[in-house]
């Protein structure tokens, strides 16, 4: 025989306590889930994911700006720049100036977050090796 929850004995409010501890959890993650989502909707760049050469824009835009890699003043900042794979870069990049976290490049670029953070510090490390950096 099923016992009905008429919120009276003490395990009856616990258990409308803890139902309602889960509700809320539950509406927050998705609130906040949904929140992430349009945010990064909205702040996206349409790309295709092979091609990360977004960055390296060789001309101006329209208002008569350098380019990303023209307004780099290290000549061996921009040699390492240029001499990376496109992806490392795309991470390196994104990261630094959109500020972008790393679960966030793994979604997008479908990898796991572990090969991002990867590819993120293994980048760093070739940067400071080709400017003559210490470890």
């Amino acid at each position: 025989m099923q016992k009905r929850n008429d919120g009276k004995s003490e395990s009856d409010i616990l258990q409308n306590q803890f139902t309602a501890y889960l509700l809320t959890a539950v509406k927050r993650q998705k609130t906040n889930y949904l929140r992430r989502h349009e945010k990064r909707h909205r702040l996206e760049i349409p790309l295709e994911l092979q091609n990360f050469d977004l960055f390296i824009q060789e001309d101006t835009d329209l208002g008569g700006r350098l380019s990303l890699l023209e307004q780099i003043e290290n000549p061996m900042l921009y040699t390492a720049l240029m001499q990376a794979r496109e992806q490392d870069r795309y991470i390196f990049l994104t990261r630094i100036l959109d500020e972008r976290s790393f679960l966030e490049l793994s979604e997008e670029l479908e990898i796991s977050y572990k090969a991002t953070t990867h590819l993120y510090y293994r980048f760093i490390e070739k940067i400071r090796k080709m400017m003559g950096g210490d470890e």
